[in-house]
């Protein structure tokens, strides 16, 4: 079992690559879930028609 675990034994210079990339992709996701949070307020959806009914005045008023 101790051959299998060599993969994780990495060297000073390894050991940064793997530290830089994972701050890469963690900045990635962050900005990316950032812009889709800050896009939905940019955006506010269009009201909606209010339709006026007519009122029992004008409906007698009609007639």
């Amino acid at each position: 079992m101790k051959p299998l675990f060599r993969i994780f034994e990495l060297s000073k210079n390894e050991q940064r690559v793997v530290l830089i990339v994972m701050f890469v992709l963690i900045t990635v996701v962050f900005v990316g879930y950032e812009r889709r949070l800050h896009s939905v307020h940019l955006r506010p959806p269009a009201p909606p028609e209010a339709k006026t009914t007519p009122s029992p005045v004008q409906t007698e008023g009609a007639q």
